[in-house]
């Protein structure tokens, strides 16, 4: 396992409605593609899914970032969803004369997306792993964020070279300067008193809810 920094050239604009992306969790997307796993409701239908990353020595997360980038430029989008209501009449049965669209299953709505384009069209991530397994596993990835289907978050190339001794850092690859550069334990070693902090995963699958804990979160790295 060797200090690497991963780059993905972006193409258009990026939507993380959920903040930044954590290179363990899109690594271990692309293993459960190439077994067929997928997500499981509960947490006892969970599966382990092995990564080309080191583990931290507490084993509870890899040594891996988020990506980082700065902004170059942003809008607000909008994610629309209108009841049919002309099929509805053509398809619908005689008896069926009235439907809502402010609740249940014909609510229209329009909600609120932001969406950036990174400068450069770069994302930057750092880890301690295997490259050239690295490298294999983020060919399979070719959109990262929200919002794929339209065209949000292509990854037109990735990147991954090792790091020379002189550019790492106290710290690398989960902190810098006393920022977490991932979600790293409330309590981790060396956190500065600036640190954001929050209830979330620790380490992938991100969506488990019923697994968060007090953390410190990478609120840096998307710089406007």
């Amino acid at each position: 396992m060797r200090p690497l920094e991963v780059v993905a050239t972006l193409r258009g604009a990026v939507a993380l409605p959920n903040g930044p992306l954590a290179l363990d969790g899109l690594l271990a997307a692309a293993v459960a593609m190439e077994q067929g796993i997928y997500n499981a409701p509960l947490e006892t239908e969970l599966k382990h899914v092995d990564i080309p990353v080191a583990w931290h020595d507490s084993r509870r997360f890899h040594l891996a970032s988020v990506g980082h980038c700065e902004v170059e430029e942003s809008e607000q989008r909008w994610i629309n969803r209108r009841f049919p209501q002309q099929e509805a009449q053509t398809l619908g049965e005689e008896r069926f004369r009235s439907y809502r669209i402010d609740a249940g299953a014909a609510r229209s709505y329009r909600l609120p997306l932001r969406t950036f384009h990174a400068a450069g069209d770069r994302m930057t991530w750092w880890c301690v792993g295997d490259r050239d397994e690295v490298w294999r596993l983020l060919q399979l990835i070719s959109y990262v964020g929200k919002k794929r289907a339209t065209g949000c978050g292509r990854v037109i190339a990735w990147a991954v070279r090792e790091m020379r001794d002189d550019e790492l850092w106290p710290g690398f690859p989960v902190l810098r300067d006393g920022m977490p550069m991932r979600n790293l334990p409330a309590d981790y070693p060396g956190l500065s008193d600036q640190a954001q902090l929050s209830q979330g995963t620790l380490t992938y699958p991100y969506w488990t809810r019923w697994l968060e804990v007090p953390i410190a979160v990478p609120a840096e790295a998307i710089r406007q």
